[in-house]
């Protein structure tokens, strides 16, 4: 089925190995993702999906670290093609060296925002409702990029991340340090479920961590 570009609910769990990158479109942007691990169960509906425990890089305002997002693929009948699918391995997108360029040039630019800035912006953004739901808005003039100050003045939404290793820098016996802090930061998945159901989403930000 894979050499045909195609695959069945049953099988999902053949294309999804740990460690891999996983293509996926969240709020109309096209996102790439380090999969921690996959599994069968329900959503908050109690529908059959198959879920993805996945990573990526963001910015708390200080330093750079590693976010958890929660995404499924829902239960399907018969066989589907593989781009189909709402996410997807990255190695059966029709373009993935131009997507992963485009991505990275991407990551360039966040990277180049951290801190404080400002700047002139016309387009969409989003903003939380009185329900807790984001909500998309035009705008159209002078803005603040302020990840610190967002966390300051949104506790309720503040964006936390994990801090990111750099083994390639670190002599041997540091190596062994952060092995073992690898170890305890991967993914915990009773810590991050919910009644038997992975949290759909972003991880609340832990008890313990503090801005």
């Amino acid at each position: 089925m894979k050499a045909k570009g195609v695959m069945t609910y049953d099988y999902l769990w053949t294309m999804f190995q740990p460690g891999s990158l996983v293509y996926s479109r969240q709020e109309g942007q096209d996102r790439l993702f380090k999969l921690q691990s996959g599994r069968y169960g329900t959503d908050r509906d109690g529908n059959p999906v198959f879920w993805l425990m996945m990573q990526y890089v963001d910015f708390d305002g200080t330093k750079f670290g590693t976010q958890k997002l929660n995404l499924h693929i829902r239960a399907y009948n018969g066989t589907r093609a593989i781009t189909s699918l709402s996410s997807s391995p990255l190695e059966f997108h029709r373009n993935k060296e131009e997507m992963q360029t485009t991505l990275i040039e991407r990551g360039s630019k966040i990277e180049a925002f951290a801190g404080v800035h400002y700047r002139a912006y016309e387009g969409m953004g989003w903003r939380m409702s009185p329900y807790d739901q984001k909500e998309k808005y035009s705008v159209k003039g002078r803005i603040v990029i302020d990840t610190y100050g967002w966390n300051r003045f949104n506790p309720n939404n503040t964006v936390y991340v994990h801090n990111l290793l750099r083994d390639n820098a670190a002599s041997e016996d540091d190596a062994v340090v952060h092995s073992r802090a690898s170890s305890e930061e991967e993914y915990d998945d009773d810590n991050d479920m919910d009644g038997g159901m992975p949290v759909d989403g972003e991880s609340p930000q832990p008890a313990n961590e503090t801005l």
